[in-house]
């Protein structure tokens, strides 16, 4: 029973360590996100707010393609040609192919498909 209890009791223990510890992180996580929103609401203030009509405006990183655009850009680069061909699969395939019809006695050369269909459905 003093096992029993001193397990609970360890459990117990850990359960509100792991607690506080969480709980701590959020505090700690929020009280940043709190910081970094009241910073933001100092900006429109009233008088950092003026300031900002009266400086000069950053550019927008996206302003120098609205003077010069770009109309012809250079083609995307295309896959190799492999990708799309399934030819380096087949010798794979046909290996596997040849493999289950010689376990299962029932290789069909000719038929395509999935080997797996070939044992379900036979």
């Amino acid at each position: 029973m003093a096992e029993i209890d001193t397990y609970h009791d360890q459990k117990v223990e850990n359960f509100s360590t792991i607690t506080r510890e969480y709980l701590d992180g959020e505090i700690h996580f929020y009280k940043q996100v709190l910081h970094k929103l009241k910073a933001a609401r100092r900006t429109f203030d009233a008088l950092r707010f003026g300031e900002l009509s009266r400086s000069p405006r950053q550019p927008s990183r996206y302003e120098r393609d609205l003077e010069a655009p770009k109309l012809n850009p250079p083609p995307l680069p295309q896959p190799c040609p492999h990708v799309y061909d399934s030819a380096s699969m087949r010798p794979v395939n046909t290996a596997i192919h040849k493999g289950i019809g010689a376990l299962l006695g029932k290789s069909q050369p000719g038929r395509k498909g999935s080997f797996l269909g070939r044992m379900w459905a036979e």
